[in-house]
């Protein structure tokens, strides 16, 4: 079909889904190295938070937002890089309220 488009998603899974914690899923990009790039920093935020990243065929209809989606993740992603925590940045600017984890030695 004309007009089709790959985008990716990814997912976010919080330590001890199993208990009940509902993962968060983010808007499809259609860049696919966003999405990679996105994942390895939600991993890097030192939280035990786990990724996975789904690639599926959207219909034109859908472009467009996916297109906005891309840009506003893409500016969080930029403006999260600048700080020394990437991925507890982005998820604090989301409205996600984690602390720095402490580190043990």
């Amino acid at each position: 079909m004309s007009g089709q488009f790959t985008g990716n998603s990814v997912i976010m899974h919080f330590p001890g889904d199993d208990s009940g914690n509902v993962p968060s899923i983010f808007p499809v990009v259609t860049i696919g190295g966003l999405a990679t790039e996105l994942a390895s920093i939600l991993r890097s935020a030192g939280l035990g938070l786990t990724t996975e990243i789904v690639t599926d065929q959207y219909g034109a209809d859908y472009r467009e937002k996916a297109e906005q989606d891309t840009e506003r993740l893409k500016s969080r992603i930029i403006a999260a890089r600048a700080t020394d925590n990437a991925g507890l940045a982005f998820l604090n600017g989301l409205g996600y309220n984690f602390k720095e984890p402490v580190k043990t030695q």
